[in-house]
């Protein structure tokens, strides 16, 4: 087991509140090893849009810990942490990591499988929609 625990990282809304989008998680030497971007999937990110922003985490010696998922005004909903919690810049500490996925995400969406893959997606949503409701 990781002795280190999952952080959120996200954005900083203009009033200031955290939307964490994505779990940051790290290998056993405390490194960043995986982000899952489990609230902002890559197939509804913008061209460019940069979600990685921020890195908010409980603070080594946190006696105050809690794990809260709120809607943010444009209603998606996101992940915060209340508490002992510190922020920290993302490309200060991790560089331009998003920028080097959104130009592999152009590059996949521009190739003709992409195409077919959301056409299929959009038929394979809708043909199970009425059963769901």
């Amino acid at each position: 087991m990781v002795e280190y625990y999952p952080d959120s990282c996200g954005i900083i809304s203009d009033n200031g509140d955290f939307y964490g989008n994505t779990i940051v998680q790290y290998n056993s030497d405390g490194e960043l090893f995986f982000l899952h971007k489990n609230l902002l999937k890559w197939d509804i990110t913008h061209d460019n849009e940069i979600t990685w922003q921020k890195i908010k985490s409980f603070t080594h010696d946190a006696q105050i810990q809690q794990t809260i998922f709120v809607k943010n005004d444009t209603g998606l909903i996101s992940l915060d942490f209340v508490g002992d919690v510190e922020l920290m810049d993302f490309r200060d500490n991790y560089g331009t990591i998003e920028d080097i996925c959104n130009t592999h995400l152009r590059y996949l969406r521009n190739l003709p499988e992409f195409y077919h893959f959301l056409l299929f997606s959009h038929f394979a949503e809708r043909r199970y929609l009425n059963e769901r409701n």
